[in-house]
């Protein structure tokens, strides 16, 4: 048994025989205070605070040349999934341990990355020609098609320093691939001069010499002065990669930890500063520059606002706004937060002007209401709660709502639900007038759909919830209203869209908005008949609807029992199941045969839609039952739509529906039976004319 501890340099060579048995463990010393490795490390702690603190400042002042980073090369190689402080073993881990506790008390940004060197050039060829890859440890017998060890690099053609992946402490990529030019950055002298890790090797192909690739692979921790990190990732960039976005929100978290360091509120603020610097890339230079990955660019704009309000900064989060264009509700909220903490109500000007770039009615509605969602938040941490406050954001949002009516002139269907809902729950915001009637009318849309984009209708009524931009509350206030409203002629156009809505929408929002609302109707048919009749005409037209959509005619039963063959067609006995399945008569077939005989007709009748078992109670018999046909599949599927149209129709109230459609179309309606002919809509007028009856017969032939 051989033991060997990762704390030292060793080398694993390929088994030529018998097997090899790793025990892999770490040990892990917790206690407080620092073992024997790291006593060097405290007597030059002082020094080495001295040290980063003179290259912090001397990098603050303009002109003064010192390097933007340092590269400190560790004794061991990690993986990615290790490339974290936790995960770094023996010295390595008590140096990475005083440097970063150094490092923050000086603003220098500590991190961990995994290096790569590649020299590429030419080589002596071995004159065994083709292409192979070796590692440093690969041992090869004199016979082998290979000659031994690794090429030496004739000359040099290429050399290249890349970081792979450079982390954060806690193993959080912030980037990736990004190619270092200076090898004068990394600390250690000739940190190349060694075997390579691996080699690609390409000997004399007829056309060209022989080559050679070597690479080296190293963990390392990289410093950076707080101030020279734009200048570091914006050098390194082109070639890589850097997760900003991912960056910015773990820093976020941190900060609003219990407690925070300073440094921590310091890299926040400092990243934040570098996005509000960086100029946006075009799309033409993205797509030049490898796809939009250079860093402090490709950053959501609403982390920057999100960021200078969890740091409290009253300075930044001005600047912020000034360049930003929110496009997520979520960075309103956060707005709002910041308008109770630094006091902004008395001079919103910015705020307005960010929500001015809000482009539709409801999205500024939306907007406005998040803006005061986070402003209460904020003020419910505050003892004693300050109501006067709370009134203020109130007439700030009001303001901002009338602006939005005054400047916006091309309404979409969505802002229906904002304007018709605002006007009934704050009459003084949006009096329900003439004036809202004409903005609202020509957009008015129930729009019932089950996402974005329409579905088409389906004969099967669903159990998704549908979105209903409008709900039938609000719809029914509307038409009360405008029914109280005599001489406005824009009940006609609202009842067409209502009606014409019911032909095309999801079938799901019978039951989710057209029900609901013709409760509601109906309610008022014994308070005020004359104003039951005037919704007449568009409950019988969407129960017609509803009845030739949703129930449909009732499909045709055959009663033919013929089915389709399943037999081989050469044996006796399949014969015979044939002539079964082809009677249109018989249901069940009995056929009393050998084990065997009934394995080949168990076998041909597998995976249809017949039945078939063995009746052992006597002589063993094979039992067919022909499945059910299509048409009886879709009368039973009709039969059960019709039970669930009942209950829907026999949930509304039947006498105020007998009184306003009168005792035929009320029959027919309940017992399902929808007119082919479509009735007309009657406009206000000629509902007028008819107030002197009390129930209105449609002539519907």
């Amino acid at each position: 048994m051989r033991l060997g501890y990762a704390d030292v340099t060793h080398e694993v060579q390929p088994i030529t025989s018998g097997y090899r048995i790793a025990l892999v463990y770490n040990v892990i010393n917790n206690t407080p205070g620092h073992d024997q490795s790291a006593s060097l490390a405290i007597a030059q702690k002082q020094k080495l605070s001295n040290v980063l603190c003179g290259w912090h400042r001397a990098a603050s002042i303009e002109g003064m040349e010192v390097p933007e980073a340092l590269v400190y090369k560790l004794d061991h190689q990690y993986t990615d999934a290790h490339l974290k402080l936790q995960a770094l073993k023996g010295l390595d881990r008590v140096k990475a341990e005083y440097l970063r506790e150094t490092c923050e008390n000086a603003d220098i940004c500590f991190y961990l990355a995994s290096m790569e060197f590649r020299k590429e050039g030419s080589a002596e060829d071995d004159s065994y020609g083709g292409r192979y890859k070796r590692r440093y440890y690969d041992d090869f017998d004199s016979d082998e098609s290979v000659s031994s060890g690794i090429h030496t690099l004739e000359d040099i053609l290429e050399e290249e320093i890349t970081l792979k992946r450079i982390t954060d402490p806690d193993g959080n990529i912030l980037a990736m691939d990004l190619e270092l030019y200076d090898e004068d950055l990394i600390v250690q002298e000739g940190a190349f001069e060694r075997e390579p890790d691996h080699e690609d090797y390409e000997g004399y192909t007829g056309s060209a010499g022989a080559t050679a690739t070597h690479w080296l692979h190293d963990s390392v921790i990289v410093l950076i002065p707080l101030q020279s990190r734009e200048t570091f990732f914006k050098d390194l960039w082109p070639k890589g990669q850097v997760n900003i976005n991912d960056w910015m929100r773990r820093l976020m978290q941190v900060v609003q930890a219990s407690s925070p360091s300073d440094f921590c509120c310091k890299d926040l603020n400092e990243l934040s500063c570098s996005l509000i610097r960086q100029k946006p890339m075009t799309t033409q230079e993205r797509n030049r520059n490898f796809l939009g990955k250079a860093p402090f660019t490709a950053s959501d704009p609403d982390l920057r606002i999100s960021a200078s309000v969890v740091l409290k900064d009253q300075r930044l989060f001005e600047e912020v706004l000034s360049t930003s264009s929110a496009t997520s509700l979520v960075v309103f909220r956060d707005i709002g937060t910041a308008m109770a903490h630094f006091n902004l109500l008395t001079d919103p000007a910015a705020i307005n002007a960010l929500l001015n770039k809000v482009p539709t009615f409801h999205g500024r509605v939306q907007a406005v209401e998040k803006v005061k969602e986070g402003f209460k938040l904020a003020l419910e941490v505050q003892s004693p709660r300050n109501e006067a406050r709370l009134a203020d954001i109130q007439v700030w949002s009001r303001s901002r709502i009338r602006e939005a009516l005054r400047t916006i002139n091309s309404m979409v269907p969505s802002d229906s639900y904002y304007l018709t809902t605002l006007a009934f729950k704050d009459p003084e915001l949006i009096p329900p007038s003439r004036g809202l009637l004409d903005i609202l009318t020509p957009k008015f849309k129930v729009e019932c759909r089950k996402s974005v984009k329409r579905s088409r209708p389906s004969v099967q009524q669903g159990t998704t919830p549908v979105e209903c931009l409008l709900i039938a509350e609000h719809v029914d206030q509307l038409l009360d209203h405008i029914v109280d409203d005599t001489g406005s002629m824009h009940l006609d156009t609202i009842n067409g869209k209502i009606v014409s809505e019911a032909e095309m929408c999801d079938l799901v929002a019978f039951e989710t908005f057209y029900f609901p609302l013709f409760a509601k109707l109906l309610s008022r048919v014994t308070e005020s008949p004359d104003r039951g009749r005037t919704h007449q005409q568009i409950i019988l037209k969407v129960l017609n609807s509803y009845i030739q959509r949703y129930v449909q005619p009732e499909p045709l039963q055959t009663g033919n029992m013929t089915r389709s063959q399943q037999g081989c067609r050469r044996c006796a006995d399949c014969k015979a199941l044939d002539i079964f399945l082809l009677d249109p008569r018989l249901k069940t077939w009995r056929f009393p045969v050998s084990r065997s005989r009934r394995a080949h007709l168990h076998q041909m009748l597998e995976g249809t839609s017949n039945s078939h078992v063995t009746d052992r109670s006597g002589l063993e018999t094979l039992v067919g039952t022909k499945g059910t046909d299509a048409a009886t599949v879709k009368h039973d599927e009709w039969k059960k739509r019709c039970e669930i149209a009942k209950t829907q129709i026999r949930g509304l109230d039947q006498n105020n529906l007998r009184l306003l459609l009168g005792q035929e179309e009320y029959k027919n309606i309940t017992q399902l039976r929808a007119t082919r002919k479509a009735p007309t809509i009657r406009t206000t007028a000629e509902v007028s004319q008819r107030q002197g009856h009390s129930v209105e017969v449609i002539d519907l032939t």
